[in-house]
């Protein structure tokens, strides 16, 4: 392996367990269980190993959390204006 890639996988191991990238694990599973990659629940599994290691919980960034908590709004007032 040549130095760089060794560089680089030092800086990711670094930085592997932290909720920033747990974020993009978690993510990036809900992507691959939609398309059929991945089993139904490898996201939750993800983020409860994180959990356990970290406290964290999904999602961890705040501009994340302000774009679900928005969304949520959303289907809250569709649903009480006779959307589906």
């Amino acid at each position: 392996m040549n130095i760089r890639l060794i560089q680089l996988k030092n800086l990711v191991s670094l930085h592997s367990d932290s909720d920033e990238l747990a974020d993009a694990r978690v993510m990036a599973a809900i992507w691959d269980e939609v398309k059929g990659i991945s089993p139904e629940g490898t996201a939750a599994k993800i983020e409860a190993e994180q959990y356990a290691r970290t406290g964290y919980t999904f999602p961890n960034n705040s501009d994340m959390k302000l774009m679900f908590m928005q969304l949520e709004g959303q289907q809250v007032q569709r649903k009480g204006f006779g959307g589906h």
